[in-house]
C-alpha cells in the first residue's frame, strides 16, 4: 500500500510556496533524526517530504546492526550524517530554516524529548510555531489511524524516500 501511493511525477518544485506543517523526531546517538513536512491539497490528500540526520561516527554499527545501508542514504542525499557521535542539532535547524524560506510552514510538532534547547531556539530566534507532542498512545493513535487511513486510500503521496519507506 505504501509503494503504490509513490508519485513518479512528485517534484519538490511544486512544493514551493504551498502551506506545510513540520514533524520532528530528535535523537541524540545512535538512532536517525527525522524532519518530514506534511503538505495538504484542497481535495483532502498530502504530500510527503522528508530529511533524516545521523551522527557520522555511528553510519558503521547502524549499517551492521539494522542492515540498512545508510551510506547510499547518505549519498543519496536522502541522508544527512552531521560529523561526530551525536547529532549536530545546527544542522536540523538550518534545513528547517531552509525548508520555512521554500515552503509557507505552519506550525512544528515534535516530541519534546530532549528537544527542548533546539525547539527554543527555532521558536524565539526564528519564529517559528513550536508544538510539542509526547510519543505515547493517547496523543499518537487518532494521527496513526489517519496515516493508514490516507495510505490505504491513495490521498498520501510521496517520492519513493528509501528511509520513508523502511
Amino acid at each position: 500500500s505504501w509503494d503504490v501511493c509513490r508519485d513518479p511525477h512528485f517534484d519538490r518544485a511544486m512544493l514551493r510556496g504551498r502551506r506545510c506543517y513540520l514533524g520532528m523526531d530528535l535523537s541524540t546517538t545512535k538512532d536517525l533524526t527525522a524532519v518530514v513536512a506534511v503538505f495538504p491539497d484542497d481535495e483532502g490528500g498530502f504530500d510527503v517530504l522528508p530529511h533524516f540526520f545521523i551522527p557520522k561516527d555511528s553510519m558503521k554499527e547502524r549499517y551492521e546492526r539494522d542492515r540498512v545501508d545508510v551510506f547510499t542514504w547518505e549519498r543519496g542525499g536522502f541522508l544527512t550524517a552531521t560529523p561526530g557521535n551525536q547529532v549536530d542539532y545546527e544542522a536540523v535547524r538550518q534545513l528547517v530554516k531552509d525548508w520555512g524560506a521554500e515552503f509557507d510552514n505552519h506550525e512544528i510538532a515534535f516530541d519534546p524529548w530532549n528537544a527542548t534547547d533546539l525547539m527554543q531556539r527555532l521558536q524565539e530566534q526564528d519564529g517559528f510555531t513550536c508544538l510539542p507532542t509526547r510519543q505515547g498512545y493517547a496523543s499518537l493513535s487518532a494521527p496513526s489511524k489517519s496515516l493508514e487511513k490516507a495510505i490505504l486510500s491513495r490521498s498520501l503521496r510521496h517520492d519513493g524516500h528509501p528511509i520513508l519507506r523502511w
